[in-house]
């Protein structure tokens, strides 16, 4: 079966934003028109509420994913991310090519939901986003410490029908402080001290042990 594992550099330090995307609708964070119109977060910047609170800022994580099992995979990223071809410091020296394509299961010809294949022995790097509102990185996880968001990588082993492996990954980030004296206003915190990646253990799901859906 495949087995991947991955692995991830720390998130890059400035977090970006754009003023005019919001978390109102849809969007590709790594879309070329948007990344142009997003520049990094100053710490000269100050994010007003009520006006800035539904802005989108997100971090960029690079990551690798290498498939250790004996069998061929499938993958996609679950979110705001996509594969490419380059160099990571986490091997350095190497040049990792693009993973192919296996499917695309969209019509509409967005990356999203892409699924590349994966062989034995293989690496792929991949860039992902985790993004929230400004007022959403400014406020406790339900569940207690810094706010969080991530993406998903999910696996499909060609090999064992109905099997699916997910790798959740998150960034935990307090990096937005209150401005001192001022109301409202809420700015970038000096360093990223506080911004670390999280990857979980893989959640692995047999199909076929799934109740069918009424």
């Amino acid at each position: 079966m495949a087995r991947v594992v991955v692995l991830s550099q720390r998130p890059q330090w400035p977090p970006l934003s754009s003023p005019h995307l919001r978390h109102d609708g849809q969007f590709q964070l790594f879309d070329s028109m948007t990344l142009h119109g997003s520049p990094e977060v100053s710490h000269r910047e100050d994010f007003v509420f009520p006006e800035s609170a539904d802005r989108v800022m997100w971090f960029v994580v690079h990551s690798i994913v290498t498939n250790e099992g004996r069998s061929t995979a499938r993958i996609r990223i679950a979110g705001d991310g996509e594969f490419y071809e380059g160099e990571s410091p986490l091997l350095p020296g190497e040049t990792i090519p693009l993973p192919p394509l296996a499917s695309e299961w969209r019509a509409d010809g967005t990356y999203l939901y892409r699924e590349h294949v994966l062989r034995p022995g293989q690496t792929a790097l991949f860039r992902w986003a985790a993004s929230k509102t400004v007022a959403g990185w400014t406020v406790d996880h339900p569940e207690g410490g810094p706010p969080r968001a991530g993406v998903n990588l999910e696996v499909f082993d060609s090999a064992a029908h109905g099997i699916i492996d997910t790798v959740k990954m998150e960034v935990r980030a307090w990096s937005l402080e209150a401005v001192r004296n001022r109301a409202e206003h809420w700015r970038l915190t000096e360093n990223d001290v506080g911004v670390t990646v999280v990857v979980w253990p893989t959640e692995r799901r047999y199909l076929a042990e799934e109740p069918p859906s009424e």
